[in-house]
């Protein structure tokens, strides 16, 4: 519960959405949600924000200041257990490729990242993820990373 999560909306229910959160699904219900609801669509992403969490009833909210629609832009599914090191510590790494990239970013903790800015700058992104995701474990990564952010 408090983690921010990105969410595919999958299916409207009368006073709640479906969304999906990649490997669970989840319930948002439009008390919830402070923006239009029309707005509100199959395939339409939303940052939002866990707020029950068992085993039988995952359910998010909107309503905060990080929340809400994610027009435009990609959306890059990523494994959950490597975005540590996506957004580095304080959020470092996460604020370098945003600047490196001029691309504006917002990630869940469920490992979906949505990006929106001009091709090259999402190139510049995918590259760096998938660079971290193939170094991962190696003592190299942090030089690989290094050269991508810091030198140009």
């Amino acid at each position: 519960e408090g983690d921010y999560v990105i969410a595919e909306v999958k299916a409207a229910q009368p006073t709640f959405w479906i969304v999906s959160l990649g490997a669970y699904a989840a319930k948002l219900s439009q008390l919830n949600f402070p923006f239009k609801k029309e707005a509100v669509k199959e395939g339409v992403f939303i940052r939002g924000k866990i707020i029950n969490a068992d085993l039988s009833n995952v359910e998010i909210t909107a309503k905060c200041n990080e929340c809400g629609i994610l027009s435009g832009g990609v959306t890059v599914w990523y494994d959950p257990s490597k975005m540590a090191k996506v957004i580095g510590t304080k959020g470092e790494t996460m604020e370098k490729i945003k600047e490196v990239s001029k691309c504006e970013i917002t990630y869940g903790y469920n490992g979906i990242i949505w990006i929106r800015g001009h091709t090259e700058g999402i190139a510049k992104v995918i590259k760096i993820l998938e660079l971290i995701e193939l170094y991962y474990y190696s003592p190299k990564l942090y030089e690989l990373l290094e050269k991508e952010l810091y030198v140009h």
